[in-house]
């Protein structure tokens, strides 16, 4: 049976292993994630003066499932250009980071 390219063969195929491969090894799916784990981040971070934003997209090449760290002053990403923070990391580098310009 040959796969060629563009083919539904292909694409039922390639597909489910690579969500396997994104969701077991670079970050757990935002389904993994509880409101009120969610919810402790948003304060951290609006506290420190910057924003969270989480992917609600399906997985893919350029959405790996997680957050995305902004500033809001400018609507500049400092942290997970493809989604790609996990909560604890999120966590870490708000702990760690000095206050933004729109600290409270």
């Amino acid at each position: 049976m040959c796969l060629g390219f563009g083919t539904q063969e292909r694409d039922q195929v390639a597909i489910p292993a690579f969500h396997k491969t994104l969701k077991g090894t670079t970050m757990s799916s935002s389904d993994d994630i509880s409101p009120a784990v969610d919810a402790r981040l948003r304060r951290l971070a609006a506290r420190k003066g910057y924003m969270l934003r989480r992917s609600r997209r399906a997985l893919g090449l350029d959405n790996a499932g997680g957050y995305m760290i902004l500033e809001p002053s400018r609507n500049l990403c400092l942290q997970g250009f493809n989604f790609d923070c996990g909560p604890q990391f999120v966590e870490a580098w708000l702990e760690e980071c000095e206050p933004g310009p729109l600290a409270i």
